[in-house]
C-alpha cells in the first residue's frame, strides 16, 4: 500500500505535465485551423508551440504565423491598433530571438512598415527598425522598399504619387 499511493501520484504528475503533442503536431493543428480560417482556435496553438518547445525549428514560424494573425486582424478581441502594435512586437520578436531564421528578415522589415503607417504611426521606432534591418541585411529584395518607406515615412501617399509624378517631368 506505501508504494501504491507514491505511484499514483508520480502517474498523475506525469501524465499533467506532459501533453503529449509534438511541435509538429501543434503546427499542424494550428495550420489545420487557419486554412479552416478559424483563427482563435489557432492562435493558443502556435502560442504553446513557442512556449514550450522554444529550440525547435518551428518555432519562428510559429511566431511569425501569429504575428501575421495580428497583423490581418484574424483575432478580433483587439482594435485595430492593438492588434497592429501586438503584430509588429511579435514580428520584431521572430528577428530577436531568431535572427538567423528564413522569417526574420521579413519579419524584421514588417516590424518596421506597421510602425511607420496608420494608425500607429510611429516614426522614431519605425526608422530606428527599417535602419536596423537594411543595416543587418543589406541584400534582401525589401532593401529598396525600407529605404522609399523611410524617405517618404509620414508623407500622405496621395501626396507621394504628387510629388513622384511632378520630379519626372
Amino acid at each position: 500500500m506505501k508504494f501504491i499511493i507514491p505511484f499514483f501520484i508520480l502517474s498523475a504528475l506525469l501524465i499533467s505535465g506532459c501533453s503529449g503533442e509534438s511541435a509538429e503536431d501543434l503546427m499542424k493543428a494550428a495550420r489545420q485551423n487557419i486554412d479552416q480560417q478559424k483563427y482563435i482556435e489557432a492562435a493558443p496553438l502556435l502560442e504553446k508551440l513557442v512556449a514550450e518547445f522554444p529550440e525547435n525549428e518551428l518555432a519562428p514560424t510559429a511566431l511569425y504565423d501569429l504575428a501575421n494573425l495580428y497583423q490581418k486582424r484574424n483575432l478580433t478581441d483587439l482594435t485595430e491598433k492593438q492588434a497592429l502594435v501586438k503584430a509588429s512586437e511579435l514580428f520584431k520578436k521572430v528577428y530577436d530571438d531568431y535572427p538567423s531564421s528564413k522569417e526574420a528578415a521579413y519579419s524584421l522589415f514588417m516590424a518596421g512598415f506597421i510602425k511607420a503607417n496608420e494608425p500607429i504611426s510611429e516614426y522614431k521606432d519605425a526608422t530606428e527598425l527599417y535602419n536596423l534591418f537594411i543595416e543587418k541585411f543589406p541584400n534582401h529584395e525589401m532593401v529598396s522598399s525600407a529605404k522609399a518607406e523611410l524617405k517618404f515615412m509620414g508623407i500622405p501617399a496621395d501626396q507621394i504619387i504628387t510629388d513622384t509624378t511632378l520630379t519626372r517631368k
